[in-house]
């Protein structure tokens, strides 16, 4: 079964599975890493979100960082939200790949 038809039918784990699979054999394909991204996220696993695209954001093109840049900021919100004393989201703040998250 193709990896879209289980995200629309909330079978996230195999998703990602079979987007993971994908993103070995072709580690430039984004869409690949934009589904495995979205697995986590409707998985709620925020911390691999954020390893995931700090991961490639340095050879990102501009174009694509700014395809992902709301999903950074989502899992950002997510974090900040579960954590109450926002220690994830300080060392994600600080982190120079993510100049936009800085709130000064």
């Amino acid at each position: 079964m193709k990896e879209s038809w289980y995200e629309k039918l909330g079978q996230w784990d195999e998703a990602m599975e079979v987007y993971q699979r994908k993103m070995l054999a072709h580690p430039e394909n984004l869409d690949y890493l934009l589904g495995s991204v979205r697995c986590h996220a409707a998985l709620h696993e925020w911390d691999d979100v954020y390893t995931i695209l700090s991961k490639r954001w340095d050879v990102m093109k501009e174009d694509e960082q700014e395809q992902v840049a709301h999903i950074v900021c989502s899992a950002l919100r997510e974090v900040c939200s579960i954590s109450s004393n926002f220690e994830n989201s300080d060392v994600v703040m600080e982190d120079d790949r993510f100049p936009f998250l800085r709130l000064g």
